[in-house]
């Protein structure tokens, strides 16, 4: 329905001529150009807010209201076509679009759109990697297609006639490579084909392959980051996603770095976000927060009935499963203010935006 045509209109309007322009662009591009610069600390300009967003998991709907609700985009503009209107506001979403959803081309083709804009205007949109990201990277692809819709077919729809015109014997590479049945080589080409930074259809969908960014004194990541990710990377966040983004060139088939395979890895630990959250973790937080110097860290992963903070919101759990693939819970992004006070932006119903003082979310500790 809806879903459907918001993913046509997006295809159809590239327009003949842009479509021509761009095969003739394509050969000549360098290997250089088009890549993002990456970040594993943002200072906070002057006067500037900070949004978190939780996972998404393939709802356009949901992605479109949460930009409104967030104020990051025109209110007044279509559904789905508003400009970043956020001046120097920093935007972290913390993984997860994909998967159990028909959207994600239209949400990964946004964030691309929307990040140029917003560098543009001196501001930042930083897509972590959550699991789902990494499941696709290794050609995991067990979340794409269910009762929501066919996640391949969407894929095909939008890339397939793109790369058959620009990059004949694709397909071919993709079987030989790496035996990719033909109903699965559009969506495996939109994440490991050996042509993101030539063509410019597919890098929108390489851009989160980073797993954790400090943003002022807030520390955000998909699950949670332990005392024992950060040995692995000599102490720096940087060298974590280094390695990481080295990995994603090379996937699927190159060896997993141990740090994200693991159960208890920064895209796969529950521990922050369970239900009893114990002294041992909170020892951990403590440290982690220490060595990073930050005063919170952000995280999504685990649903949870509203964004809430604990442990004197030094821990904010922020994926509300608000994608009706999941369970339509709330749609809510999490403001620090340019004073430091966190609120939860929370998306009404009948299109208002509720401002609830963080305070107000925080969960007393109990073991």
């Amino acid at each position: 329905g809806a879903m459907k045509a918001l993913s046509l209109g997006l295809s159809l309007g590239l327009g003949l001529a842009q479509r021509a322009a761009r095969k003739r662009a394509w050969p000549a591009l360098s290997r250089h150009q088009g890549r993002r610069r990456r970040y594993s600390q943002i200072s906070i300009p002057h006067g500037a807010r900070v949004l978190a967003l939780g996972d998404i998991h393939g709802d356009a709907e949901a992605f479109e209201a949460l930009m409104v609700t967030a104020g990051l985009v025109d209110r007044s503009a279509p559904r789905g076509e508003g400009a970043w209107c956020a001046g120097q506001d920093i935007v972290v979403q913390v993984g997860d679009v994909l998967d159990r959803g028909i959207g994600e081309v239209h949400i990964l083709r946004r964030i691309s759109q929307l990040r140029a804009e917003a560098e543009a205007a001196g501001g930042h949109f930083v897509q972590l990697a959550g699991n789902h990201e990494l499941m696709n990277y290794r050609a995991d692809f067990r979340y794409v297609s269910g009762p929501w819709g066919d996640g391949f077919q969407v894929f095909d729809d939008a890339l397939a006639p793109i790369l058959d015109q620009d990059l004949p014997g694709w397909r071919a590479e993709l079987e030989a490579k790496h035996a990719i049945p033909r109903y699965a080589q559009a969506r495996a080409a939109a994440f490991f084909l050996d042509i993101a930074e030539l063509h410019p259809e597919i890098r929108p969908f390489r851009q989160a392959d980073s797993v954790a960014v400090v943003v002022g004194d807030s520390l955000f990541v998909h699950a949670g980051l332990f005392p024992a990710h950060l040995d692995f990377s000599q102490g720096k966040l940087e060298v974590l996603n280094d390695a990481v983004q080295q990995w994603v060139r090379s996937a699927p088939h190159a060896p997993v770095p141990a740090v994200l395979g693991h159960p208890h890895g920064p895209l796969w630990t529950r521990k922050f976000g369970d239900d009893t959250f114990g002294v041992d973790t909170l020892r951990k937080l403590d440290e982690i927060l220490k060595a990073l110097d930050c005063s919170r860290m952000v995280v999504g992963h685990t649903p949870q009935p509203l964004i809430n903070g604990v442990a004197d919101g030094k821990l904010w759990r922020i994926d509300t499963g608000m994608s009706k693939y999941m369970g339509a819970g709330s749609v809510e992004a999490m403001e620090i203010a340019a004073d430091g006070q966190v609120s939860i932006l929370r998306h009404v119903d009948d299109g208002s935006v509720e401002a609830i003082p963080g305070v107000e979310r925080l969960i007393p500790f109990l073991e």
